[in-house]
């Protein structure tokens, strides 16, 4: 009798730990959102002339495999405001500010490796990134503050030299998204370890 009450206790001991870990890896589904962050510390290659103001916010959606918790797929996306200060002759006789706005988007799949840890395998094909020319702007000039010509005729030119100046800077970004670990999930915050940095997440559910 006391041996059957032994194994019931450990069979139910068992339920109650799957069900935990079925609802912690449930609880990643969905979208997260980070907090603005400079783009790009120099290990990933900042190019020459791109300022501490160009940011990066990015977020994940995860979507898991219908009956399946544990796995599933997944898009990283960032918003993108980029700053440099550049000449806006062929000299520096006459150095401007830039500013341009963008897009990037990769995507693939993942799953879990732990109850707290995610493995992500991202699609480098997938990446598309966007530089909106409408959103190409010059401040005034550093050393004299006069302001830039117009540059309307410039923009198409402008938006697709920086989309390529920065899709290996973006590749090198998306490169450290393989595992997320040691992940904790609360009251629509999630904190976890990427890269060996730590990050802080909010859901975007309503």
């Amino acid at each position: 009798m006391l041996r059957t009450k032994i194994i019931i206790a450990s069979m139910a001991m068992a339920l109650i730990t799957g069900l935990t870990a079925c609802e912690k890896q449930a609880d990643i589904a969905g979208t997260w959102a980070g907090s603005p962050s400079q783009f790009a510390p120099e290990d990933q290659g900042t190019p020459a002339g791109t300022t501490a103001n160009s940011m990066i916010t990015t977020r994940m959606t995860f979507i898991p495999v219908e009956g399946d918790n544990s796995q599933g797929t997944v898009e990283v996306a960032s918003d993108l405001s980029l700053t440099e200060a550049v000449p806006f002759d062929s000299t520096i006789v006459a150095p401007y500010e830039m500013s341009v706005a963008g897009t990037a988007v990769i995507s693939g799949v993942y799953h879990f490796d732990d109850n707290d840890e995610v493995v992500m395998s991202l699609d480098p094909s997938t990446l598309n990134v966007n530089i909106d020319p409408q959103t190409v702007a010059y401040s005034e000039n550093l050393i004299t503050g006069t302001q830039a010509p117009q540059i309307e005729r410039l923009k198409p030119a402008i938006a697709a030299a920086m989309k390529a100046k920065i899709t290996p800077m973006l590749q090198a970004y998306y490169a450290r998204y393989q595992r997320i670990e040691d992940i904790k999930v609360k009251n629509g915050l999630m904190s976890c370890e990427i890269g060996d940095r730590d990050y802080t997440l909010r859901s975007t559910a309503k």
